[in-house]
């Protein structure tokens, strides 16, 4: 009778959970109907509906918690632009679910990036990623870390967004604001993205979200604040590792930092 006790109570507990994911994915996402084809609205509907229905006591609890992932995973915590937080002659405006097209003409333009995640971040969600194509370069880019209200001290600099005609994704290390400023603890926090110092330009930004440092590993990636600031850095005529190792000579292909540029080897 024990065992049975605790089996329905752990099934509950997930169930709970499971349904809580439907809930929050739901809310999230339907915001964004009015930009989605009928197909994607449609399977997103599916999606969401086939979670509550398991929750029904078809699941067993190992599967409720195993839905709940597989629907977080399906339908990310994309960041969301923000317009009443959005200054500096930024506009945007929203081509499908969670892709951007902005215009910037004026002194630093920035953006207020709202509904970080699903839940608090754990210890290792500290990879802020996302996809992009520009016009021209992106200079000076940082992001300022609002836990509620935005501090001017509180900010990382991920540098400079190269001009890029195809999607190209890049990796910023966050694990130092997470750490220093207790960010991330409450669903409530959010981003200032200051894009540049000043300039006119055009670009396109998709699905930013928040990963762990083993899942951009798995992608192949490399933190884009880490790169730059080891280059700022080098500036001798040495070979150096991203990690700030120098070496004679490269060992395996990667990007390494000679005579204080990035190179990638192949």
């Amino acid at each position: 009778n024990t065992d049975l006790f605790y089996s329905i109570y752990d099934t509950k507990v997930a169930y709970i959970e499971a349904i809580d994911a439907h809930l929050l994915v739901q809310s999230k996402w339907e915001e964004h109907m009015n930009v989605m084809s009928t197909d994607e609205q449609n399977a997103l509907m599916d999606a969401i509906y086939s979670v509550l229905d398991g929750c029904s006591g078809v699941y067993s609890a190992s599967e409720a918690i195993a839905a709940k992932k597989e629907l977080f995973e399906k339908y990310p915590c994309y960041l969301e632009f923000d317009a009443q937080k959005t200054k500096g002659n930024m506009d945007f405006t929203e081509e499908s679910a969670f892709v951007y097209h902005l215009t910037a003409n004026g002194n630093r333009p920035n953006i207020g990036l709202n509904k970080v995640t699903y839940e608090p971040l754990t210890e290792d969600e500290t990879i802020v990623t996302f996809e992009y194509k520009a016009n021209s370069k992106v200079e000076s880019s940082s992001l300022y870390f609002a836990n509620p209200s935005v501090v001017t001290t509180k900010y990382i600099t991920f540098g400079d967004l190269e001009p890029a005609t195809e999607w190209t994704r890049v990796y910023i290390d966050i694990a130092d604001g997470i750490k220093e400023w207790g960010w991330g603890s409450s669903t409530t926090d959010w981003f200032r993205w200051e894009l540049s110092k000043a300039g006119t330009f055009e670009m396109d930004v998709r699905n930013i979200q928040i990963i762990t440092r083993a899942k951009m590993e798995e992608q192949g990636g490399q933190t884009i604040n880490a790169i730059n600031s080891i280059a700022a850095d080098r500036t001798d005529t040495g070979i150096y590792t991203l990690t700030g190792v120098r070496v004679e000579k490269p060992t395996q292909k990667g990007i390494y930092i000679m005579n204080g540029r990035k190179v990638f080897v192949r």
